[in-house]
């Protein structure tokens, strides 16, 4: 049996993607849109006005944070800007959203915990026992997926300069630089963000419920994203010993899933999950060979689609899914 490990977002936790795109690569940032509401509307506003287009990172603290949203960089002026801020959102700080490596969180004041506006800080380490204790806390309202974090890891070992822009008077005391600066900042030493914008995701309108079974006798599971399928295991027609172990899933990510059933006898029959185009193809042609249709794995649909596990771990609010493969032949 080979296994390997993919991911699908539970119903419950199916949440906004924002894409963050740097001189620097890409941060994909998944939000709590259920606990953190105040906080991720008020980050959603800024990023569909276009406030962050062209916005730097203008704090990097290596081993703590780096911090962006507050300034822009103008081509036409050749200068900064502040980005201008809307009206203070109400802190939302929880200790079940803590300040950990990977997370994003809202700058604020000192002194004022109900301040936070446009700014904003990726933690680089765990920074709980400081960031979760003072000034009510600061509100963790997201978590970046994928490489996200190599690329904030990349800015955040960049050099660290005082940096001065020709038209604005405040200085950057940790700004961090692609390229050193002769005299002013330019846009060719910055991290620039280019562009923030919310990933089209699959709503409840749009995405495919998937159902998990659970097989005690054959020590199988069976994913479905068809309800008359799952219908007919619930009525028995697989055969006995099939239970809902519980776990309901909406498909979340980009990647198709292709799914092949084998109906070779005697023998279980089993389904069979892919995220690799290569194996898909590859899998369709070798069975295209075999004479007797009962012993073929048969491609039938795109049922769903999965995002992949990095490092063997799940991302948070995700429910990890095994996939097996069992041609019929032995089962083991």
């Amino acid at each position: 049996m080979a296994i390997v490990l993919l991911s699908l977002t539970p119903l419950s936790a199916f949440a906004t993607t924002v894409r963050m795109q740097t001189s620097l690569g890409d941060i994909d940032i998944q939000l709590m849109d259920t606990d953190a509401p105040v906080t991720v509307a008020n980050f959603l506003n800024y990023v569909t006005s276009g406030a962050y287009v062209n916005s730097f990172i203008h704090r990097s603290v290596p081993g703590f944070i780096i911090q962006g949203g507050g300034y822009l960089w103008s081509d036409v002026s050749n200068g900064v800007s502040s980005i201008p801020a809307n009206a203070p959102v109400t802190n939302e700080f929880s200790a079940s959203r803590s300040n950990l490596r990977g997370t994003i969180a809202m700058a604020k004041l000192s002194g004022d915990p109900n301040s936070a506006t446009s700014q904003w800080f990726f933690n680089l380490a765990d920074n709980s026992a400081n960031l979760d204790n003072q000034n009510g806390g600061f509100t963790v309202f997201g978590e970046v997926t994928g490489n996200g974090m190599q690329v904030a890891d990349a800015i955040a070992a960049l050099r660290v300069v005082n940096g001065v822009a020709a038209n604005y008077s405040t200085a950057f005391d940790s700004l961090p630089v692609v390229t050193a600066p002769t005299t002013w900042i330019t846009a060719q030493n910055l991290v620039i963000i280019s562009a923030v914008s919310v990933l089209p995701d699959l709503t409840a309108s749009v995405a495919v419920p998937v159902v998990e079974f659970y097989n005690t006798d054959l020590d199988h599971y069976f994913i479905t994203a068809d309800v008359n399928e799952a219908a007919a295991i619930d009525g028995g027609s697989a055969g006995p010993g099939w239970m809902r172990t519980g776990n309901s899933f909406m498909s979340g990510g980009n990647t198709s899933v292709c799914r092949f059933y084998g109906s070779q006898s005697p023998g279980p029959n089993s389904h069979f999950y892919t995220v690799d185009s290569g194996e898909c193809d590859a899998l369709k042609q070798l069975q295209s060979s075999i004479s007797d249709v009962e012993k073929r794995w048969n491609f039938e649909s795109l049922d769903f689609v999965s995002t992949p596990a990095t490092n063997q771990t799940c991302p948070s609010g995700t429910t990890p899914v095994y996939r097996a493969y069992n041609n019929g032949f032995a089962r083991g």
